[in-house]
């Protein structure tokens, strides 16, 4: 049994909290977020482990918060990663790095490593 996606975006004047079974939706969610002005706090980025022991599933579930200062910072994309291999993780993180992405976080969850990285959105429109 494949585990549901599970998508939550709560979002007030001045804060954010995401959370979803997907790094790829994390992902847009937090570009749609920093486009909206938000801000990734790092030390946020949760793995939460999900079961039912009935029915012998289980599925990860991963949130982060995102926060809107009242002094305006500068645009920024969000990159996140996640793997299940080490190998692949080093790679994705040699091919951000060298497209100008910084690590923010990262954090082991219980079905792989899951790497948040950020870069200048005006890297992107060169």
């Amino acid at each position: 049994m494949r585990p549901q996606v599970v998508i939550t975006a709560v979002q007030s004047r001045w804060g954010s909290f995401l959370s979803t079974t997907k790094s790829e939706t994390l992902q847009r969610e937090m570009n749609e977020a920093a486009a909206a002005g938000f801000r990734f706090l790092p030390r946020t980025l949760t793995a939460v482990r999900r079961t039912a022991p009935l029915l012998g599933a289980y599925a990860h579930e991963i949130g982060a918060v995102m926060e809107k200062s009242a002094v305006p910072s500068p645009e920024v994309e969000y990159l996140v990663v996640g793997t299940r291999r080490v190998s692949t993780l080093e790679n994705e993180l040699s091919d951000a790095a060298a497209h100008g992405y910084v690590v923010t976080r990262l954090i082991l969850s219980y079905d792989e490593q899951l790497l948040v990285m950020e870069r200048p959105l005006a890297l992107t429109r060169r």
